[in-house]
């Protein structure tokens, strides 16, 4: 009779690691120049890590990441504070992909890019011709106001008449090229100094820095003439004052 042999049993184990997803929420597509970004992060996967594949600005400046250095987690934000001193919008895009660097290999073996785009906006600039700087009363003013910004207006910040009769309230939006030919009236006695202040804005960004333009008002001169001696003799003087 011959004995029989038992086979061991062995068993293998496989960790299959699963690959990594993430979110990354752009909370402010659009911004304007000298704001910051806000684009949120959120991965459920263990030992993830959200890359920056690449980053690409343009024009503008304010970069703070560096791509395949700067990494994220879940909860982290890119928030850097970009600037926009061209005259038109600039789209900066980035691209992200997740990993889990901490496995063997690590996962994904291919990772999925995903790409965020933020547009800054340009900053608000204009600039104005003053074409008539003293006028006469009842005369028109002769102001040009100019912006090369795409998307910008200027907007009439205030108006001092003081005791000159005008037409503008505040508020008033104008557009590259736009002139404004107001009659002024002075009924006094001297000049009158009208001042107006004006100031560039683009969307709901914060306005560029205001710019007073002066416009003299002269009065239209008067006078009387008294006659004083309506009926005179012959060889008499006249007296008129």
């Amino acid at each position: 009779v011959y004995g029989t042999e038992r086979e061991e049993a062995q068993q293998v184990q496989v960790i299959v690691n699963p690959n990594p997803s993430f979110t990354a929420t752009n909370n402010a597509p659009s911004i304007c120049s000298g704001t910051a970004t806000n684009i949120a992060f959120a991965s459920l996967t263990a030992g993830h890590r959200i890359n920056v594949v690449s980053a690409t600005y343009g024009s503008v400046t304010g970069a703070t990441i560096t791509p395949g250095v700067t990494t994220f987690v879940n909860g982290n934000s890119l928030t850097e504070t970009l600037t926009n001193n061209t005259t038109n919008p600039i789209d900066v895009v980035y691209v992200f992909n997740v990993t889990t660097p901490s496995t063997t290999p690590a996962c994904p073996l291919a990772p999925v890019n995903q790409s965020i785009t933020v547009r800054v906006l340009p900053a608000p600039a204009f600039t104005y011709t003053n074409g008539a700087a003293q006028i006469c009363s009842a005369s028109q003013s002769n102001i040009t106001l100019n912006t090369a910004v795409a998307g910008a207006q200027v907007r009439l910040k205030a108006v001092n008449y003081g005791a000159v009769a005008g037409t503008l309230a505040p508020g008033v939006l104008y557009s590259n090229g736009q002139q404004i030919t107001e009659v002024l009236v002075n009924n006094t006695t001297s000049p009158v100094t009208v001042v107006y202040t004006f100031e560039a804005v683009v969307a709901s960004c914060t306005p560029g820095a205001p710019q007073t333009v002066n416009v003299i008002v002269n009065p239209n001169p008067t006078f009387t003439a008294t006659n004083n001696a309506s009926n005179i003799c012959s060889n008499s003087p006249t007296n008129i004052t």
